[in-house]
């Protein structure tokens, strides 16, 4: 095949990055994404609101984004990926005006806007429980929240498009990504304080997690402000990383 589109720049420009998160959202509703998300939702809501005390969920809550909402991003990555060169989709990319920087963005941005609608309505479960409860769930930075939420997903979604590109099925895709999932959630041992250790902080996931973490209060400022230095760096590394996986096993293969 020939590619006219990804290698060079993209004539849509803008436009044609809105058109292709159009595109994706779209999708995401005709496949149910959003079901799923909800339901995705209530899993989290239930055991934070059920098991987890009041005063321990400004640990809690960003320990379960992590291991939860963060790690579904890497299989809704993997799906959509799959589905498309399944489906021919990827093909007609391939020689459309967009640019891969573009088409990844709007991967990025429209399964983000997933992840966004996911944290929402669990947090707004959890807090309409404590409510019930007549208690006062903790403060939040919604900024910093919201900061290290898009952060963790993007840092998933980056790492599930770099790896399902080298497969041709889910299954064949889910054994890698089971161990890669024990490593990178990780983290989640030391800010539960079941196993603490410095090194646990350097896995990428570590950073946005620090930054869920600040909007809670429940870590150092400073800390906290280490996770923005982290998280832009593991950003910048997995998007170059994932940008050369894609041109090298789909791309150059299509070519």
């Amino acid at each position: 095949m020939t590619n006219c589109g990804f290698p060079g720049n993209d004539p849509g420009g803008r436009s044609g990055l809105f058109q292709a998160i159009r595109t994706d959202v779209t999708l995401h509703l005709r496949g149910r994404l959003y079901v799923i998300g909800l339901v995705v939702s209530v899993l989290l809501a239930l055991p934070l609101a059920l098991l987890m005390p009041v005063s321990f969920l400004d640990r809690a809550i960003p320990v379960f984004i992590l291991l939860g909402i963060g790690s579904t991003t890497m299989l809704y990555m993997a799906a959509l990926i799959l589905s498309e060169r399944a489906d021919g989709t990827l093909d007609a990319a391939l020689v459309s005006p967009l640019s891969i920087s573009n088409f990844i963005a709007a991967k990025l941005i429209s399964l983000n806007l997933l992840v966004l609608f996911e944290t929402v309505i669990t947090l707004s479960l959890l807090q309409a429980w404590i409510a019930l409860q007549s208690q006062t769930g903790p403060p939040i930075s919604l900024f910093d929240l919201g900061f290290g939420l898009i952060g963790l997903a993007t840092l998933y979604l980056l790492l599930g498009l770099g790896l399902v590109v080298r497969f041709r099925s889910l299954t064949d895709f889910l054994v890698p990504v089971l161990l890669i999932s024990a490593v990178i959630q990780a983290p989640a041992l030391h800010f539960l304080g079941l196993f603490e250790h410095w090194g646990l902080l350097l896995i990428p996931s570590a950073a946005p997690t620090l930054i869920m973490m600040g909007a809670f209060g429940a870590i150092d400022p400073l800390l906290a402000a280490l996770g923005y230095l982290g998280t832009a760096f593991w950003l910048v590394v997995l998007f170059v990383w994932s940008r050369r996986a894609f041109e090298r096993h789909v791309v150059d293969k299509a070519g």
